[in-house]
């Protein structure tokens, strides 16, 4: 940990420069002050391990307790929360409907356009075609 006039300590890391009071890196994370002790995770054994013989049954399994872990407050993981919600895309249910919807339209104005041509369209849709052109020529005039 190298402290320069300024205030800042830098980083024996990776070189970067941080805030005089700063406890990591605000570049790589590494611990800047050597001053906090860190406990051990797992209680350290003095005792070698001992060899086994090689025709005997492995030991039991027995999982070690870890001591409660002191943190620091900087670097405790916060609570994301639940997964948000898939965001529903109305609009594009809406856009759809008003496609098929054009479409729908489309394909009734083709058909009776095609028996209005033809000659075989219901006397109501010849009538309706008749007052509309009456109407048209009206106003045209």
């Amino acid at each position: 940990m190298d402290q320069s006039g300024t205030g800042e300590v830098r980083c024996q890391n990776c070189g970067h420069e941080n805030p005089a009071d700063a406890t990591y890196c605000e570049n790589c994370g590494a611990r800047l002050r050597k001053d906090l002790s860190i406990p051990p995770q797992y209680p350290s054994t003095d005792e070698p391990p001992r060899p086994t013989p090689t025709n005997a049954a492995p030991p039991p399994y027995q999982q070690q307790q870890r001591p409660a872990e002191a943190t620091d407050e900087e670097w405790r993981m916060s609570s994301l929360g639940p997964p948000p919600r898939p965001k529903r895309r109305v609009w594009l249910w809406i856009l759809v409907g008003i496609l098929i919807a054009c479409v729908l339209i489309c394909v009734a104005l083709f058909v009776l356009s095609f028996l209005l041509e033809s000659g075989n369209a219901p006397a109501w849709l010849k009538d309706a075609a008749t007052n509309a052109a009456q109407r048209a020529t009206e106003q045209a005039k």
